[in-house]
């Protein structure tokens, strides 16, 4: 059953907003008496039927509230900023593979020199529609490396890629991994996470590029 974003899931009239009425009348062409799920990003589900679309707009009545789903920070992904067009396709990769957490960081190495939150929370909203996720994913603010590492203390296994060092491998608890941008980890940053208890971990002999390593790192862990 396909997914669309309402925000407002409290009452059992709802009315999408142009984007979400676009994606769901013009994109997958849903018509009047189809159901569909409703998600607020916020772990609220419900089943909801398409009652009347008017200038646009559709409003859909809820037919089942499905149980409610807690957000746990499980998965997060700290990853130093990449040119714009690579970070967005990273954004995406990593909400659809359900990371609860993305921390961008501003590392040494970084060509972009400034995030875009908005760009990325619109990207990440139509990534949870696509996989049919509950909560969208938390976007934090850019942090420097340091930051980033105070946000992560409560994570039970940290790691942070580097060349020639032991495969990454899932963990029971809360997992975090650190991915450098394109020229990767300066030695000082390096040292800075392994000073901080972060363990250095790797995807194997092959170079990767940063967005094929967030995929390979979200796989495995």
């Amino acid at each position: 059953m396909r997914s669309f974003l309402a925000p407002d899931l409290s009452t059992d009239q709802v009315s999408l907003d142009k984007e979400s009425s676009h994606h769901l009348l013009r994109v997958t062409g849903i018509g009047p008496g189809e159901s569909v799920q409703l998600v607020d990003g916020c772990g609220n589900r419900v089943i909801a039927i398409l009652e009347v679309v008017e200038r646009g707009i559709a409003s859909l009545t809820i037919q089942q509230r499905l149980p409610f789903e807690p957000r746990r920070i499980h998965r997060v992904l700290a990853i130093g900023l990449l040119r714009a067009s690579i970070f967005d396709q990273v954004i995406r990769q990593a909400t659809e593979m359900g990371v609860d957490r993305i921390v961008p960081i501003q590392a040494s190495r970084s060509v972009a020199k400034a995030g875009k939150p908005e760009r990325w929370q619109r990207i990440a909203r139509s990534s949870l529609l696509q996989c049919g996720r509950s909560h969208l994913p938390e976007i934090s603010p850019v942090q420097s490396l340091s930051q980033a590492l105070g946000l992560l203390e409560d994570i039970d296994h940290v790691s942070i890629l580097t060349p020639m060092s032991p495969l990454l491998t899932s963990s029971h608890g809360s997992q975090a991994v650190l991915i450098g941008p394109e020229g990767g980890w300066s030695d000082d940053e390096q040292q800075l996470a392994v000073l901080a208890g972060v363990k250095p971990a790797g995807l194997g002999a092959n170079i990767l590029r940063a967005d094929t390593a967030v995929v390979a790192a979200l796989a495995r862990i």
